[in-house]
């Protein structure tokens, strides 16, 4: 048992670890313990030293199909292993706090949202300090958990605050949440606001409850690209694109091939952007669907 009223260790928010489970130590720990038993093999199986006697996978059970070679020519010096890490949400701020931290960590993607910034109307997800270490991608929403009305934009997507009658939205405020720190850093980044989206964009949810399709075509689409890139080492010609093919998932295991309009699909409120290592030089635009208002 543990005491709830004991001072907490560093990280976590009561006296007994891991409690409540909504809290930013387990998914920083959470993305820690993923990345060990995904690299376990039968000759190094993965501890699992929270398993408490239960009958538990000694190691990844698909481990072969890992490429392990190093990777000769890394975007980030000493970085070899041939390893993303993505989360949503606080899994986002947990995978943009061990990208800093983990060398196995070839590339991160942060889904609402890739967090480094500091700042008013900023996500307050306290994971500690953040890195910026290896390449960045982070796809953010315009709005929390439903659509908000403008009286409603003065904070950020996922904590809406009361804003001034005369305020616009301010442009630049999913750049500030880490893109602007990542390029500060003079690490890859970039970051995509799809047009109508909410907090939960990201995955077949939207079938459900309230998002945008927005969000899934283009998450689809720029994480295919993104890793294509940063760990596959091709073109980044398709990060920087204005249009994609894209497989439509209509139900029943069918799909049906659509192009995928870029400027049509993003905000136009909060400015996208990207600084990247393009094929034959530096690729950069810090305001990708001219919103307007966004610092160079």
């Amino acid at each position: 048992f543990c005491n709830l009223l004991a001072s907490p260790v560093e990280g976590e928010m009561t006296g007994c670890p891991g409690v409540p489970f909504q809290q930013p130590s387990n998914f920083v720990y959470g993305t820690q313990d993923a990345i060990d038993f995904f690299l376990s093999t039968p000759d190094r199986p993965y501890k699992n030293p929270g398993a408490a006697g239960t009958e538990v996978d000694a190691f990844n059970p698909v481990h072969a199909s890992f490429d392990r070679s190093p990777d000769p020519a890394p975007f980030t010096p000493g970085r070899t292993t041939r390893l993303a890490i993505m989360g949503h949400s606080l899994g986002a701020a947990a995978v943009s706090k061990v990208q800093g931290t983990d060398p196995r960590v070839a590339t991160v993607i942060a889904l609402d949202k890739l967090q480094g910034g500091t700042g008013p109307g900023l996500p307050t997800v306290d994971v500690g300090p953040v890195a910026p270490t290896v390449p960045g991608l982070g796809i953010q929403s315009e709005y929390g958990f439903t659509v908000a009305p403008y009286v409603l934009s003065g904070g950020s997507s996922i904590l809406p605050a009361p804003s001034s009658p005369g305020a616009a939205p301010d442009p630049g405020r999913e750049r500030a949440t880490g893109f602007d720190a990542w390029r500060a850093a003079g690490v890859d980044s970039m970051v995509v606001v799809p047009r109508s989206s909410t907090h939960l964009e990201y995955t077949d949810i939207p079938l459900v409850l309230p998002a945008s399709r927005n969000g899934q075509a283009l998450s689809s689409v720029y994480i295919q690209a993104w890793l294509g890139h940063y760990l596959k080492h091709e073109s980044a010609a398709p990060l920087t694109a204005r249009s994609f093919p894209y497989l439509e998932p209509q139900g029943n295991g069918v799909w049906r091939p659509v192009t995928v309009d870029r400027d049509a699909n993003l905000s136009f409120y909060h400015c996208s952007a990207y600084d990247v290592q393009g094929d034959a030089g530096r690729l950069a635009d810090p305001d990708v669907g001219r919103v307007g208002g966004c610092k160079p």
